[in-house]
């Protein structure tokens, strides 16, 4: 019998398979074990030895011995033609094929599998909306939905990565921030490499603890290489492990154990080697500056480091209360180490934040916030995220060249800042009046950021402004999917409604925004202003008089005051309020422009004049550049100006707008709007005017029709019969509009 039978007929081969099969299997057991109980790593690597050194003397065993029903007993006492030998090797078969499905088993479960409730990455289709009459809307958002998404995310680039958050070794909750805070820095340290597409950091925390494959993962956030990490940290010293991963073969393209004294200048330096290599390993070339940019520690102290972590994590959720206690831990870090340039960024983005979804005045928050920024670039002027910050506060001081400037700045420092992107985005749509490059400029920072809901429904917003209406709802509802509770998809929706001129469920919206964010004053005072639209002045000053008592000093209630006042005719009560300054005008531009407006109808046109040329600054003393967040105030300048008797001025004024409205249509500042009828009117085409009432009411527009019979340069379109047949129809629409809101089973949405 030859040497191969031979093996064959003692089970050699079987017994072989069984004991690598069994084997494996054992390993995968300890080592989840190991991990539970925290082992070191030479535990594994001794197992591993001993199962290896095993396998011998199994083989040798085999071959000398033979299990039957009376024990084992050696081969040479055996009988070759037993059928206990066959049975053996039967039973044999069984075991080990048992083994092999366990083991293929735990295979497909560790590819397949995910942690309990974990959420999909993108919602495959967003809901149709259905209108408050029961019928379908006209805007079907699931047809673009594949279309955005590819948008947003891009395609997979060579030199891309997305970092994991890093795992607590230690598995004790009390080293979880300290944790964040590595990973946080390393991703802050990666971003400023200009060469590499680096994934932020809102984004990347949805895969904590996930069980999705590295594949999959890096096909969702658009990237072809996936940073993993642990953190140990135990006494004084720190253990942390990183392996770089090719996710297209699933290849461990680098990996590296650090084991350091735990002082923050060995983080720091931990992480500037960690960049270092990735960024040689993917070929991204490091210029001189982000080279001597990676050996700057943006601080020394612990404490002040993970303060600060925990305070972005804070202001992510945009509310008043999580904006509080992200301004509170940013203030810590500052006091921890007073020269952590970031800790003051970090105020000034919660200060000016609170202004916008929180109480704080308008004054009080440029003030506070812009010296924050201003602290935090003396102590490093090469931070991009102040330079980005500053040029927020820029922006919201109307000075458009030097925000402009600051958000290029910035971008040449950190050219994977989604923020910027952000930021810069909501300065070309709300002032320079390039909505188109809005679109393209959130689109680079979802790209970035795609789990951002604030940046997800501020692509939807500049969509909207930019008259893609069909893709803007689709991207609100894809935003309430992401994140159902985050207060800024309501107001979103609300805009989309109001394009469409559903008021009612404006008001709805409305109210699940005050819902999920009640200490926004800036939602109650739009609440008050869409009842006015909806022809209901009583529940318009009840919402006012809410927004009044929980915040009496906030600057932006006297543009409630005043409309409150213009619809009622009472203009005088206007004029005076602002004479006495009791409305603190001189600090939001909203009231002043309520104000400029009533001085416009009521004949102070000289008064009218200067606020428009003060509110819309152009590029010489006296001008103002003609763009869609100015147009009403260039309508309103233009008929100040020919009252005036400056007649060549007004008639620039319209020329330039007629031919803007060629490529703009019916939008304005915050979307469809009735001022093409208004600058025709003032042109002196009344028939004009009247056509393109019509056409914007058909359009869905509905709001400030009310404002209409007091505009002077209107009066001799009232009563063109074109004109008149679409008021009507306003008038009609909404008083429908006002009694399905006052069905008893109207409820509010959810999501």
């Amino acid at each position: 019998m030859s040497f191969y039978s031979e093996l064959k007929r003692r089970n050699v081969f079987r017994v072989v398979a069984a004991y690598l099969i069994f084997g494996w299997l054992l390993a995968q057991v300890l080592a989840l074990a190991a991990e539970a109980f925290e082992a070191p790593d030479w535990v594994m690597k001794m197992i591993i030895t001993v199962l290896v050194l095993g396998f011998f003397p199994t083989a040798v065993f085999t071959w000398a011995f033979e299990l039957t029903p009376d024990g084992l007993r050696r081969d040479v006492d055996v009988k070759h033609g037993q059928p206990v030998v066959a049975e053996t090797g039967q039973k044999l078969n069984a075991i080990t094929i048992a083994a092999a499905v366990c083991v293929g088993a735990l295979i497909l479960w560790q590819q397949l599998s995910g942690p309990p409730g974990q959420p999909a990455m993108l919602p495959s289709s967003p809901p149709v909306t259905q209108a408050t009459d029961g019928t379908n809307s006209v805007v079907q958002a699931s047809a673009t939905l594949t279309e955005t998404a590819t948008q947003e995310f891009g395609d997979t680039t060579e030199k891309s990565i997305a970092v994991l958050p890093f795992a607590n070794m230690t598995n004790m909750p009390e080293n979880l921030p300290f944790t964040i805070g590595i990973h946080d820095d390393l991703l802050t340290s990666l971003s400023k490499i200009r060469a590499l597409k680096v994934i932020s950091r809102t984004s990347v925390l949805q895969y904590r603890d996930t069980m999705k494959p590295i594949g999959q993962i890096a096909q969702e956030l658009g990237v072809n290489t996936i940073l993993e990490g642990g953190v140990q940290r135990y006494g004084n010293q720190i253990r942390i492990n990183v392996q770089l991963i090719d996710a297209a073969t699933d290849d461990h393209l680098w990996a590296e154990k650090y084991d350091r004294e735990l002082t923050a200048a060995n983080i720091f330096e931990i992480q500037s080697e960690i960049t270092t290599k990735i960024a040689s390993i993917l070929e991204a070339r490091l210029t001189p500056a982000e080279a001597a940019g990676l050996m700057h520690a943006p601080t020394i102290n612990l404490d002040a480091n993970q303060a600060y972590t925990a305070g972005r994590q804070r202001m992510l959720k945009r509310t008043d209360a999580s904006l509080q206690a992200a301004l509170e831990l940013f203030r810590r870090a500052a006091q921890l180490d007073p020269k952590y340039a970031l800790a003051y960024v970090g105020q000034a983005d919660a200060i000016m934040l609170l202004n916008e979804y929180g109480d704080m005045p308008a004054g009080r928050s440029a003030t506070e916030g812009e010296a924050m920024v201003r602290r935090a670039l003396e102590l490093d002027p090469m931070l991009a995220e102040a330079h980005t910050t500053l040029a927020y506060y820029q922006t919201k001081r109307r000075n458009f060249t030097a925000a402009e400037e600051g958000f290029k700045r910035s971008l040449e420092l950190n050219p994977n800042y989604a923020t910027t992107y952000h930021w810069y985005g909501l300065l070309l749509r709300n002032y320079l009046g390039r909505p188109d490059a809005a679109v393209k400029m959130h689109r680079l920072a979802a790209r970035l950021d795609p789990y951002s809901p604030i940046i997800q429904v501020n692509l939807a917003h500049s969509l909207s402004a930019n008259a893609q209406f069909v893709e803007a709802l689709a991207q609100y509802h894809f935003t309430a999917d992401l994140d159902p509770e985050f207060p800024g998809v309501a107001p979103g929706i609300v805009q989309a409604s109001r394009d469409l001129g559903r008021l009612d469920e404006v008001i709805i919206w409305l109210n699940k925004a005050i819902e999920l964010n009640p200490g926004n004053v800036s939602e109650r005072l739009f609440l008050s202003l869409s009842y006015l639209d909806l022809g209901d002045p009583m529940r318009a000053r009840k919402e006012l008089d809410r927004a009044i008592a929980m915040a009496p000093d906030h600057d932006i209630l006297g543009l409630g005051r005043n409309m409150l006042d213009i619809y009622e005719g009472n203009f005088d009560d206007v004029l005076a309020r602002h004479e006495s300054g009791e409305a603190s005008y001189g600090r939001n531009a909203w009231v002043k422009d309520s104000y400029g407006w009533v001085c416009m109808v009521t004949g102070d046109y000289q008064t009218a004049i200067d606020i428009e040329y003060e509110l819309n600054p152009g590029d010489e003393p006296k001008t103002i550049t003609v763009a869609p967040h100015t147009l009403k105030g260039a309508v309103n300048l233009a008929w100040s100006l020919k009252q005036t008797g400056n007649n060549e001025k007004a008639q620039e004024l319209i020329d330039q707008a007629l031919a803007m409205s060629k490529d703009m249509g019916m939008l304005g500042y915050r979307g469809l709007t009735f001022h093409l009828a208004y600058l025709h009117a003032v042109n002196g085409d009344v028939d004009a005017s009247a056509e393109a009432f019509k056409k914007a009411v058909d359009a869905g527009v509905r709001s400030d029709w009310w404002t209409i019979q007091y505009l002077p340069y209107m009066q001799p379109v009232l009563e063109h019969p074109v004109f008149q047949s679409a008021y009507q129809l306003v008038i009609d629409d909404i008083n429908a509009q006002r009694a399905r809101l006052e069905k008893p089973e109207k409820q509010a949405p959810v999501g």
